[in-house]
């Protein structure tokens, strides 16, 4: 199944975020499971700190693109990536997604990745095969993996 992720910035107000995470069924900070309200009261415990979200969904392209539309305007930075799938309605092939607003100034960088990339990460080489340059990659990639790795994490590993 097609997922998509996002790393991100959570900002003071996160309730709309919540809803779209919750209704989406979101595993968050690694706690898969996790209804509406449990996502609500993580995010209100942390806010200003990073966060991940991960969706599995035959579209998982809508609810990372509204958390983004969500956090732009919030001073919040984020990177998010989605996979490319097969839309089963129509049988249309969807190209990856990119979405990324790297220091929280509102300028989204939104571009597709191309489908022989493969399955797109939170890293440098997906950035790239965005059309990213090489230099700047690397150093947006070098401050999210500060935030990843910074980020609270729960007992179990991710499998």
């Amino acid at each position: 199944m097609p997922r998509s992720r996002i790393l991100f910035t959570v900002p003071a107000d996160a309730g709309r975020i919540s809803d779209v995470l919750g209704e989406a069924g979101a595993t968050v900070d690694d706690r898969e499971g996790m209804d509406h309200d449990e996502i609500a009261a993580h995010l209100a415990s942390v806010p200003g700190e990073t966060v991940e979200a991960i969706v599995e969904d035959d579209d998982p392209l809508t609810p990372i693109h509204d958390v983004a539309g969500l956090l732009d305007g919030t001073g919040c930075a984020y990177f998010g990536v989605v996979d490319a799938f097969q839309e089963r309605s129509r049988g249309m092939r969807v190209l990856g997604r990119l979405l990324l607003d790297p220091d929280g100034s509102g300028n989204r960088i939104e571009k597709p990745i191309p489908w022989e990339h493969g399955e797109p990460d939170l890293d440098a080489r997906t950035l790239e095969a965005a059309g990213m340059e090489r230099a700047e990659a690397k150093r947006v990639d070098e401050v999210f993996r500060a935030r990843l790795d910074a980020r609270p994490r729960t007992a179990t590993p991710r499998p």
